[in-house]
């Protein structure tokens, strides 16, 4: 929390106006599975610019990714999730704002429900924003709530933060100055419900991989928890299992390659150990999440050792 000091009077010319120019992103680009201001260069009055993009999560090292096989899409006679018969609710997998496509149907309720309670977060995460954000200043009485705020950054790998959906409130943009501090306070997304979308993700990406519903003592599970989640109040936090907790969920920046839904193997370059995971639309990267097994076929046509999933 910054400490508070006193403001100084607004200098003349301030804020200094910048051009915005070369803007990536969703509403700007025809590209799918761009976050919000993906990149953009800014042009100042003096000629100056620079470049803003996402932020940098993953190290140098990355993960290489051998792709196994591809989904498509799929139709059940039952919601796959709550087992409902004749789901009629066109379901995205990832979520559309993640650069996903219709793949098959859930009922409303697991769709909805699910999409207003859980979805949003994930896009949140995913596009590193920041909500219920509000501002304060000594010279402004009482907080000031503000729209969501876009965590971006310099190549030099210093912080820009876009206000994205509305305006700063007045009395707070006065303070804007320099040698003034601002108090801001914000709440992260929170990983109990962004993990709780990526698993319903994996969970019908898996589905469509394996054209079934399945049965496993793990997909049983995922489905108790989800529907217990897709039932919670909406201000009341979820909590999650083990299995939901100790899933790796990794993004990109995009863009999506919408509809593919692939099954693939890990290969991090950093020594750690390979995993199985579902690709979603290259954007999202989740475990695998249902059990079972892995048999690699040989180019004899003969099965190979089996691998635990």
């Amino acid at each position: 929390m910054a400490k508070k000091e006193s403001s100084s009077p607004t200098p003349p010319g301030w804020p200094p106006r910048r051009v915005v120019e070369d803007v990536r992103g969703r509403g700007s680009s025809t590209e799918k599975g761009l976050a919000t201001a993906h990149s953009m260069n800014l042009r100042g009055p003096d000629g100056s610019d620079f470049r803003v993009g996402r932020l940098s999560h993953n190290d140098d090292s990355g993960i290489g990714i051998e792709f196994i096989a591809y989904a498509k899409p799929m139709r059940f006679e039952r919601c796959p999730i709550c087992l409902a018969p004749d789901p009629s609710s066109d379901e995205h997998v990832p979520p559309k704002s993640l650069g996903g496509s219709v793949m098959t149907s859930t009922c409303e309720d697991c769709n909805n429900k699910f999409g207003s309670l859980f979805e949003r977060t994930l896009a949140d995460w995913w596009e590193d924003a920041l909500g219920f954000v509000s501002f304060g200043h000594q010279e402004v009485r009482g907080a000031r709530k503000m729209p969501r705020i876009l965590m971006r950054q310099k190549d030099s790998g210093e912080p820009v933060f876009f206000v994205a959906g509305g305006r700063i409130d007045p009395d707070i943009a006065e303070q804007m100055v320099p040698e003034s501090t601002l108090e801001v306070m914000f709440t992260p997304p929170d990983p109990n419900r962004y993990r709780l979308a990526a698993l319903k993700s994996a969970y019908l990406g898996a589905c469509l991989l394996t054209r079934s519903i399945p049965e496993t003592p793990e997909a049983d599970s995922i489905r108790a928890e989800l529907m217990h989640a897709r039932n919670l109040r909406t201000r009341e936090r979820p909590e999650i299992s083990p299995l939901c907790a100790n899933l790796t969920v990794a993004k990109t920046d995009g863009p999506a390659a919408p509809g593919e839904i692939a099954l693939v193997r890990t290969r991090p370059s950093d020594g750690a150990a390979p995993e199985v995971a579902i690709s979603l639309a290259r954007t999202l990267l989740v475990s695998w999440p249902i059990g079972g097994y892995l048999v690699p076929i040989d180019g004899d046509g003969n099965p190979q050792h089996a691998e635990r999933l």
